[in-house]
């Protein structure tokens, strides 16, 4: 099959043109690194509101949330309120997200795509917390040491017990919530073609995940790092976990149908592209990285 991907052998595979497929893989590691850091800092964000409302005092940025660990009158209630807010609103946005995909038209191809990339990054939210209760194992000194694993040990729970239950919880969720995300996977590629067999759907799951995931995260790390480095490694690793396991549903429903959109997304100039990168670099540096008081 001819396509100006031949010097490529099947990686890019009836993509046409391959300069604008390229253009439109870095759309979509933008839309991956835009909502990645959105939901990274509203997590602080919404956990700060939270404990405003409870009376206390919270300076948070991109990197941190602080001035809480000295304060008192804590209880299971209060800990949930605040350390949990972050990781719940991420599992909800997660599911309005991916109500919203379905509903938007085939027309607004950026918009759906949007919409995919801020789902999985919401439950990849969620997702990284259950992790990194596991790998604070209940110690009060691990920098992990917040979100479930902070709320179960303020209802007294042994440290192995919490520990076990997590990673009961982080193999139920990340096996079994991919699930959701391995059609629209697909429906983001660019050939009806390709996914008629299943070499050739690995072939789009590479071109409209992995490589999108891989050029994002390069976004991410040169708009964030050193800022809350920590967590974005673990998240990072939570996403690359929940493309193996779609890839996994995908392998599994090799022969349900799936329509894609003709091409991919709709085709934009790589100029916005540029400046969208440009706006989220220097948001993160110049905005998300100042510390605000509540």
């Amino acid at each position: 099959m001819p396509n100006s991907g031949d010097n490529l052998p099947y990686l890019f595979a009836e993509t046409g043109d391959l300069k604008l497929h390229l253009v439109k893989i870095a759309y979509s590691a933008f839309y991956f690194a835009l909502t990645f850091i959105l939901l990274s800092y509203f997590d602080h964000v919404i956990a700060a509101i939270n404990a405003r409302i409870l009376g206390y005092h919270p300076v948070f940025n991109y990197d941190v949330l602080k001035n809480l660990s000295p304060t008192s009158g804590w209880s299971p209630k209060r800990i949930a309120f605040v350390y949990l807010s972050g990781p719940l609103l991420g599992l909800i946005i997660s599911w309005i997200s991916a109500f919203g995909y379905n509903l938007a038209g085939v027309a607004h191809s950026h918009l759906k795509l949007f919409l995919y990339w801020l789902s999985l990054n919401g439950f990849v939210l969620f997702f990284s917390y259950l992790i990194t209760g596991i790998l604070s194992f209940s110690n009060y000194t691990s920098i992990f040491f917040t979100g479930f694993s902070l709320w179960f040990n303020w209802l007294f729970w042994d440290n192995t017990a919490i520990t076990m239950l997590l990673i009961i919880l982080s193999g139920v969720f990340g096996i079994f919530y991919p699930f959701f995300f391995w059609r629209q996977t697909l429906r983001n590629g660019y050939s009806g073609r390709l996914l008629e067999q299943q070499f050739g759907r690995v072939i789009s799951f590479i071109n409209t995940a992995v490589l999108p995931v891989l050029t994002g995260s390069l976004i991410i790390l040169g708009a964030t790092l050193p800022m809350n480095w920590q967590y974005q490694l673990i998240r990072l690793a939570c996403v690359l976990i929940t493309l193996l396991i779609i890839l996994l549903w995908i392998a599994i429903f090799r022969f349900a149908p799936v329509k894609v959109r003709k091409g991919g997304i709709e085709y934009y100039s790589p100029v916005f592209l540029l400046i969208g990168i440009g706006v989220l670099l220097l948001l993160a540096r110049l905005v998300l990285s100042w510390q605000i008081s509540l």
